[in-house]
């Protein structure tokens, strides 16, 4: 019978009693039976261990993850394991009683801060119940004997967590033939967009940037910004708009190369009506050809409901063709992995090696924001009811994403045409993203927020309570940690 070598470590954590019971197992796993023989690691002594097939790391689930995370114990048992394989596994949990006191919700940001710090998958194990003592031991049978060890999935895993899969799946069906029939309704409805709208124009005049330097204080330019903030109203986003109308047919903005690249590539690759990028000798400014029209923000409100319902539809055409657009690595495509915009503190973070860092990194904070409103709302006593977990744990996809979508962003022109301006913040996201970035704006006209759901994915409940609590938690985190990974 093979036999597995695995290390268990951290004092006071509980590992003799794990070791025994795991010791005492024999699992069959597709016709394969195997034992544990296990070697315990007090504190970061590991120099007189032999070589083990797997490291099972051990902490309590009542310990704060971020000092365990410091431990070089994590990284001297990684070394240790055969092809770094290792678990974090949680202890005593039976001592943890889910009342959502700082017990509680300290050992539910173990998941994910494991999967963050330590690409690790992380156990919450109680050795007196059998089935988390199973759960753990068929974990490492797989793994250790997997010919790849690249197929094991890191996930976040505890009994719990497999209850509901049926009826998450039977919603994901019924949801994706809802979007479905709305996309196709959408379609049938939708604005007209020109066949030659993603067709580049030659400039009909020479200009460089000293050039603009004098016309952003021109009459001309003055008079627009001013108007600029009146038709803006009161919507946050349209009065910081750092544009200016220098021509009767341009407007220039401070250049931004991954704003270049972005608009280049949706021009390139769909047909949604982005305004061209003009003189591209200009080094300090950047120059868009000029819409003649009105902001959503300003003129949606007067429009029709079946007009309303128009736009909305073509909105989601808009964002169907951009979900078409799927990346390998996170955020902007100029410096891929740097990922920025208004559910990220409007500030750029990063850079992100892969979509799974991300997808740990923003689980992890979203876990945490969530805690954060729990552990407030058990100190000051509040009647409101507590707002499920996050969802975590779901493999994330990446498309394309304007990233900073409002009623300011979207212009629809004299001749009906809906236009979308202000790429600076897209890039590849998950799935959803745009969606809950209109539910993070909530000073746009009524009409819009009511055709949120049909407009965007994401937008829903799940989407915008996850990307909320992720928001209400980042600030937090990144005031009390330095990311510079």
């Amino acid at each position: 019978m093979p036999v597995i070598d695995f290390t268990t470590g951290r004092p006071g954590s509980g590992k003799h009693s794990l070791k025994e019971t795991l010791e005492s197992r024999v699992v069959c796993r597709s016709g394969n039976t195997f034992c544990f023989r296990g070697h315990v690691a007090v504190g970061n002594d590991t120099q007189d261990l032999p070589p083990i097939d797997f490291a099972v790391v051990l902490n309590k689930s009542s310990d704060d993850y971020d000092g365990f995370a410091q431990n070089s114990f994590i990284q001297n048992a990684r070394d240790l394991a055969s092809h770094s394989r290792i678990c974090i596994v949680g202890t005593q949990r039976d001592l943890i009683v889910p009342d959502y006191g700082l017990d509680d919700l300290t050992s539910r940001m173990h998941a994910t801060s494991a999967a963050y710090y330590h690409s690790a998958p992380y156990f919450s194990v109680n050795c007196l119940d059998e089935r988390d003592v199973d759960l753990l031991c068929q974990h490492i049978g797989l793994t250790c004997h997997l010919t790849n060890f690249s197929q094991v999935d890191v996930v976040t895993a505890s009994r719990d967590e497999n209850k509901g899969f049926s009826s998450l799946s039977i919603v994901s069906v019924l949801c994706d033939l809802k979007n479905n029939i709305l996309d196709l309704v959408a379609k049938i409805f939708s604005l007209p967009v020109p066949r030659d709208i993603s067709q580049d124009k030659p400039d009909l005049e020479e200009l460089d940037d000293e050039a603009v330097d004098l016309l952003v204080s021109s009459p001309l330019a003055e008079a627009w910004r001013s108007s600029l903030k009146e038709r803006a109203q009161s919507t946050y986003a349209a009065q910081y708009m750092p544009t200016h109308q220098v021509l009767t047919t341009l407007i220039v903005k401070g250049n931004a190369d991954h704003e270049r690249l972005a608009v280049d590539y949706v021009r390139r690759h769909t047909r949604i009506p982005v305004p061209q990028i003009r003189h591209r000798n200009l080094q300090e400014w950047m120059a868009f050809e000029f819409i003649e029209g009105e902001m959503l923000c300003e003129c949606l409100e007067k429009k029709s409901l079946f007009m309303q319902f128009r736009i909305a539809c073509t909105m989601r055409c808009y964002l169907a063709q951009l979900r078409r657009l799927k990346g390998s690595m996170p955020g902007r495509l100029k410096n891929p992995g740097v990922v920025s915009g208004p559910l990220f503190d409007c500030s750029p973070r990063g850079p992100f090696p892969s979509l799974f860092l991300l997808q740990s990194w923003c689980e992890m904070i979203a876990i945490r924001g969530w805690c954060e409103m729990v552990e407030l709302y058990q100190r000051v006593g509040t009647p409101w009811k507590i707002p499920p977990e996050p969802l975590v744990g779901k493999s994330w996809a990446l498309h394309y994403a304007h990233g900073d979508l409002n009623t300011s962003n979207c212009l629809l022109s004299k001749d009906g045409v809906l236009w979308v301006i202000d790429w600076a913040e897209s890039g590849f996201y998950p799935s959803g993203y745009d969606g809950a970035v209109m539910a993070h704006f909530n000073d746009g006209p009524q009409s819009w927020q009511r055709m949120r759901s049909l407009i965007a994915d994401g937008g829903d409940a799940m989407h915008s309570r996850f990307w909320s609590f992720f928001n209400s938690g980042i600030y937090r985190y990144v005031c009390s940690h330095r990311y510079d990974e």
